[in-house]
């Protein structure tokens, strides 16, 4: 209980530190929840975000929507992948860092909508990752950071960017969980996120320099960039 406690706090802090860089408009009238339809499609450039060098491209589309979800395929260069979502665009499954795919339960909570001024969130759902089976919590704080227009190469959009700073219990004797941080921009006009960046961390024990007095050392993970292309329609 104590540990799960200095964990919110650490990610709240984290929250307060991507949205220190700028002050953003205020949200103004709350934002719905989209209403995705078969056939709807967003393409996405992918970068590195460290270097900004392209990476390739993602392909969204929407097979079907029922009552409960949004079926889509996400279409890569590697081929063709099959993911469900909530109707908020919560993912059932997606890539974690370190490249893990994993199914999670219930719906990692990306969103909570309506989107509104000061509203943020938390939720703690089970990842089970699909090539090891390994099982482990996954815990999410997030926040809604305020309206703000972007360029992407798909045109200029007003969006309301949302934080958020999750960590992973998939710590080891030699490692510390994974810290996982996102910011994402939401346009209301084209029912999903325009631009999505994230970067991780590890705390690796094990390194240690006794000249300089360090028992061990912040291991950075990817940092990634999506960028809208191409929306099939407007809302």
């Amino acid at each position: 209980m104590v540990l799960l406690s200095l964990r919110t706090a650490t990610a709240l802090s984290a929250l307060g530190l991507l949205g220190a860089c700028a002050t953003l408009a205020p949200v103004g009238t709350p934002v719905p929840a989209p209403h995705a339809r078969a056939g709807d499609t967003w393409t996405y450039a992918v970068y590195d975000g460290y270097r900004g060098t392209p990476k390739g491209t993602e392909r969204y589309v929407v097979r079907r929507v029922t009552p409960h979800a949004i079926v889509v395929s996400v279409e890569t260069g590697a081929g063709a992948l099959t993911r469900t979502f909530s109707l908020e665009w919560n993912p059932s499954a997606g890539e974690l860092p370190e490249q893990r795919l994993a199914d999670f339960t219930p719906p990692l909570p990306a969103f909570a909508f309506p989107l509104e001024d000061g509203k943020r969130w938390k939720g703690t759902v089970t990842a089970v990752e699909a090539k090891t089976g390994r099982r482990y919590s996954v815990h999410v704080s997030a926040r809604v950071a305020g309206r703000e227009t972007i360029e992407t190469p798909a045109g200029s959009f007003d969006t309301v960017r949302v934080d958020r700073a999750i960590y992973l219990d998939n710590d080891e004797w030699w490692r510390s969980g994974t810290r996982w941080y996102q910011s994402e921009w939401y346009a209301p006009a084209v029912g999903r996120s325009v631009r999505y960046q994230d970067y991780s961390e590890y705390t690796d024990y094990t390194k240690s320099n006794d000249e300089f007095l360090i028992r061990s050392q912040i291991i950075p993970g990817d940092k990634t960039v999506l960028e809208l292309t191409a929306p099939t329609s407007l809302k």
